[in-house]
């Protein structure tokens, strides 16, 4: 095997100044959105079933989604950085661990001892991942397979110019 080389969140491409200072003013917005919602859905007519699920958006219960948004959305720039270690609550997989997820983190912390657990979780998931993404877009138009940027804290193998993520399930 060879042409490969692990990436850690620490090789992503860092936001910039204006980058993060562009993300607040969303960010606020969301903030916005989220802190005047029952006001809208009561302005609106809006079913609450509809607009608040409680799965998701209850302030009535302990909510890793809404610990997650009330984070993400203070757009600190070490967790926009590594925005990645966030998303296993939409895609059903941890990059970090190298795992599927199992619901959100809201509490990961970041930093040094984070860096190496990461570098150790893609190590474990081993140089087979690489084969058998390859088995899985042979033939494919490059066109169609998927290149995430190295940024936000992707990792992962990247094998030529493929990002490659173990699709290992945890034992």
């Amino acid at each position: 095997m060879v042409n490969y080389k692990i990436i850690s969140p620490q090789d992503s491409e860092k936001l910039t100044h204006d980058d993060i200072s562009s993300a607040r003013v969303i960010c606020e917005e969301m903030r916005e959105f989220v802190n005047n919602r029952d006001s809208y859905i009561s302005q609106h007519s809006v079913d609450e079933n509809f607009a608040i699920p409680d799965g998701n958006w209850s302030y009535d219960s302990p909510n890793e989604f809404l610990r997650l948004f009330l984070r993400i959305s203070k757009c600190k720039k070490l967790d926009m950085d590594n925005l990645r270690a966030f998303t296993g609550v939409f895609s059903g997989y941890n990059l970090y661990k190298q795992a599927m997820a199992s619901g959100s983190h809201a509490s990961i912390e970041l930093g040094e001892k984070t860096e190496q657990e990461v570098k150790e979780n893609i190590k474990n998931a081993g140089h087979a991942v690489i084969e058998e993404h390859l088995s899985l877009i042979r033939g494919l138009p490059d066109d169609f397979v998927f290149k995430p940027p190295i940024m936000f804290g992707e990792c992962g193998y990247l094998y030529y110019s493929y990002m490659i993520f173990s699709l290992k399930k945890p034992v």
